[in-house]
């Protein structure tokens, strides 16, 4: 990883920390959203800039939990966006505040604060990194890391997720198809989960 990106992100470990709300659910949301992110790079073709804005969202997502619980992907949104961060210039601050908004509710819309001043190219961004970041989120619905590795099986019309979990997983197969809807729209191919 690009020396800058690990600087940067070690930065946004400690800030999202100094929140004291669930930092170990973040952690686990980061780890399984780059872990997707790795296996289904033959079908995104994403490189290491995206890679980095998917984990830097997925460490911040809730960080608007403590302050609004029913609008936390907003309030994350705008505590992302008020805050400076180390190599993170404005562009790139405006992606990861939205993919950080849209790890749950609504999908990106055009109407969207902030989305409609997107190039194409990063409004296809978001989408994506955020449909990742919705079912990395789903996959630790308990916050108790139950998932503790997957393997994503890319086969014509159908990703199959091989989740590898620890004790009882009800919640995550719930919070996996729950939030699984975005990323088949996106790879156009049904999901589907083997615990």
């Amino acid at each position: 990883m690009n020396a800058q990106f690990a600087e940067t992100l070690a930065y946004m470990q400690k800030w999202m920390m100094s929140f004291d709300w669930e930092p170990e659910h973040m952690t686990q949301v980061a780890q399984l959203s780059t872990r997707i992110f790795d296996q289904l790079k033959p079908l995104h073709n994403l490189g290491e800039e995206e890679r980095f804005l998917l984990e830097a969202a997925a460490l911040m997502h809730d960080i608007g939990f403590l302050v609004d619980e029913s609008n936390h992907h907003k309030i994350s949104r705008d505590m992302i966006l008020e805050h400076e961060f180390p190599g993170v210039d404005a562009r790139r601050k405006m992606l990861i505040a939205l993919i950080a908004r849209y790890h749950r509710k609504s999908i990106p819309k055009l109407e969207h604060k902030g989305f409609s001043r997107l190039d194409a190219r990063d409004q296809d961004i978001v989408i994506l990194l955020s449909a990742i970041l919705r079912l990395a989120d789903g996959l630790d619905r308990s916050h108790n890391d139950i998932v503790k590795d997957l393997e994503c099986i890319i086969q014509s019309g159908v990703i199959t997720i091989r989740l590898k979990t620890r004790g009882e997983y009800s919640l995550e197969r719930y919070g996996g198809e729950k939030k699984k809807p975005l990323l088949e729209d996106v790879f156009g191919r049904k999901v589907v989960f083997e615990f």
